[in-house]
């Protein structure tokens, strides 16, 4: 069954998700992940990667099926992922009820989930990004060994001011069967994301996220009060012991 779940991302503290690949460029060693631009004088909107994301909302969703009572594998390591780990009660595709909605090795996902992107007004959209939406923070190197910070050691990062919103959408081919628990289980396990990237233990990272809207097959969630309900789906799912 299609399904299409958009959602937003509000950055409590600045978001850091981090690529050093135009750092030495501008002097920086760290810089936040922007979106590609025709115009090499202008850099784009700030965003973060659908890969981070996923691995976020599925790392969620373990906790979440682990705590109804699943027997789910270990990822990442392949080797102890489905189908290698052997289940006590494997879904009808051999797989753990994770991989069968994220994938596995050998099977591809069932989600497909974009990069979340900033939200800027007209005014921010047309000029250079960097001045509007990111932060310039320094930072000295820590000897962890001797507990002093270290010498000639200061660096600075970039990151995405506080308060900026990213938005982010999930599409996918769910379960006939199980297509309400599974959006379900989506929706929760966005919505309990409270961090992203990287330098968390400096204050950056903290996020909180929103489900503004779910289209399942012909059905549409988009008041508070209809998508309360679909969340409630996910206590169905429970294993009896």
């Amino acid at each position: 069954m299609r399904q299409l779940l958009d959602y937003v991302i509000t950055a409590r503290s600045g978001v850091l998700v981090g690529s050093t690949a135009t750092a030495v460029s501008i002097g920086i060693d760290k810089t936040t992940m922007r979106r590609m631009t025709r115009d090499e004088r202008k850099r784009g909107s700030p965003v973060i990667p659908a890969s981070t994301i996923k691995g976020k909302v599925r790392n969620q969703c373990e906790r979440l099926l682990l705590s109804l009572g699943y027997e789910i594998c270990r990822a990442p390591r392949a080797d102890t992922m489905c189908p290698h780990y052997m289940l006590k009660s494997p879904t009808p595709n051999g797989r753990c009820s994770i991989c069968a909605l994220f994938g596995s090795p050998g099977l591809p996902s069932r989600l497909l989930f974009s990069d979340a992107i900033a939200r800027l007004n007209d005014q921010e959209a047309k000029s250079n990004l960097a001045f509007h939406t990111m932060l310039i923070q320094a930072g000295v190197a820590i000897s962890r060994k001797r507990r002093v910070a270290e010498d000639e050691r200061l660096y600075f990062i970039e990151r995405g001011i506080e308060g900026l919103s990213y938005a982010g959408r999930i599409e996918g081919d769910l379960s006939p069967d199980d297509a309400e628990k599974q959006a379900a289980l989506l929706i929760v396990a966005i919505e309990n994301l409270v961090a992203l990237g990287g330098s968390k233990s400096r204050g950056a990272g903290w996020i909180e996220t929103k489900v503004n809207g779910l289209e399942l097959g012909k059905q549409i969630f988009t008041t508070s009060e209809e998508l309360q309900r679909l969340r409630g789906r996910i206590v169905t799912w429970r294993i009896s012991k």
